[in-house]
């Protein structure tokens, strides 16, 4: 009788049981308990990642600031996430600064006016940049949550509009960088 499991497995000496648990199924249904006993010890967890737009963009007017105003490019790879200091050096960002200002001048305003939610850890900020001599479109991803905050993991510009896209949405109060 104990190899039965307490004549649960309904194939006690050779006889079925209505209503009793099959081999098959006292098998899965023991696996599926030891699974989630696991799953619970070993700190199996969900998350939710919880964004905030105006933070980001906070975090990524500051990031433009020290970039094309203060000149502070040490400055702005600490404020940096690691995915961008491992790509781009201190000298990576002067130069892309220089270059902006060589060819549209030095910077009047810069405006965040959308931003992208993405998957996970990451959003997508569009900023623009009013240069003397022309208009420059800065996108910027910033990984990181409301309660973490956010760090600038990847930074371009172009001299035209970033392509619209279904789930971009629009600060309902522009973001300056002053």
């Amino acid at each position: 009788m104990a190899e039965c499991l307490a004549h649960l497995c309904g194939n006690c000496h050779g006889r079925s049981r209505p209503g009793a648990l099959g081999p098959n199924m006292l098998n899965k249904k023991i696996t599926f308990v030891v699974l989630a006993v696991l799953c619970f010890l070993g700190g199996c967890t969900l998350r939710a990642t919880t964004q905030n737009p105006v933070k980001a963009a906070l975090a990524a007017s500051i990031f433009l600031r020290t970039v094309y105003i203060d000149h502070d490019y040490v400055h702005a790879m600490q404020l940096a996430h690691d995915e961008l200091q491992q790509s781009v050096g201190v000298d990576d960002l002067r130069q892309i600064a220089e270059e902006a200002q060589s060819k549209e001048g030095k910077v009047q305003t810069f405006t965040g006016e959308s931003f992208l939610p993405t998957p996970g850890e990451t959003i997508e900020v569009f900023f623009v940049g009013q240069h003397e001599r022309q208009t420059l479109y800065h996108r910027l991803v910033l990984i990181g949550d409301e309660s973490n905050g956010y760090k600038v993991s990847g930074v371009w510009f172009s001299t035209q509009p970033y392509p619209a896209h279904t789930e971009r949405k629009r600060f309902s109060q522009p973001v300056l960088v002053e």
